[in-house]
């Protein structure tokens, strides 16, 4: 487990020294994120620490949509009634099916904000909505539904996290440098044993942290 948390953490740090030198990164280069989680639990966990980075970005005048689809209040509120459902489900292990009928109507209000999908080859469709913020929130929404907590989830809400979706295509790039500093924070504390679940323990500097600027030596 700690020899699969060491790769993957240097493999953020490689994205992290690439994105400051303004180098050009394929999405694919966040894979290896999907083959960290083996318990369900830890994958919530992540799910549930994403969810509230996302929004601590957005009130923080970080996001990296570059489309207004909706007013800035509406999507607070979208993210709220997010952090309230999903809260008790990946952080206490609530029945899904308690909170099944909100969660739908979340998902569906979410989706028809921009509905429906475009086709960029001949074999790859996007969703039209352009908004990342929107596109994770409607991700764990639509994953929880179906009981899908499988580490392979994870690839697809840290894109959504991480990247701009400018002309449907997710893309890493400068932009993206505190996020991918976000992920090196979550996995340098988070906490595992054979018996236990990940646990992330973050401190109230969370804040106040200056995730572009890890204070620790790339490793290549």
């Amino acid at each position: 487990m700690t020899s699969r948390k060491n790769k993957l953490l240097d493999k953020l740090y490689h994205i992290q020294k690439r994105l400051i030198n303004n180098e050009s990164l394929q999405v694919t280069s966040l894979l290896p994120i999907a083959r960290i989680f083996r318990q369900e639990s830890d994958v919530k966990a992540y799910l549930l620490f994403l969810l509230e980075e996302s929004y601590r970005l957005f009130i923080d005048h970080a996001t990296l949509s570059q489309h207004t689809y909706i007013y800035d209040t509406q999507k607070q509120a979208h993210y709220q009634k997010a952090i309230t459902l999903l809260t008790p489900i990946l952080k206490e292990d609530a029945p899904v099916y308690y909170y099944e009928t909100a969660l739908l109507k979340c998902l569906r209000n979410i989706t028809k904000i921009q509905p429906g999908f475009c086709r960029i080859s001949v074999h790859a469709t996007r969703r039209k909505l352009l908004d990342p913020d929107l596109l994770l929130l409607e991700s764990i929404f639509f994953y929880t539904l179906n009981y899908s907590f499988r580490s392979t989830i994870c690839y697809q809400i840290t894109k959504e996290f991480c990247c701009d979706f400018e002309n449907h295509r997710f893309k890493l790039s400068s932009s993206s440098l505190a996020r991918v500093g976000t992920l090196i924070y979550f996995f340098e504390n988070i906490k595992n044993s054979y018996d236990a679940p990940w646990i992330y323990e973050i401190p109230t500097s969370l804040k106040e942290k200056d995730f572009a600027s890890i204070e620790r030596p790339i490793h290549l």
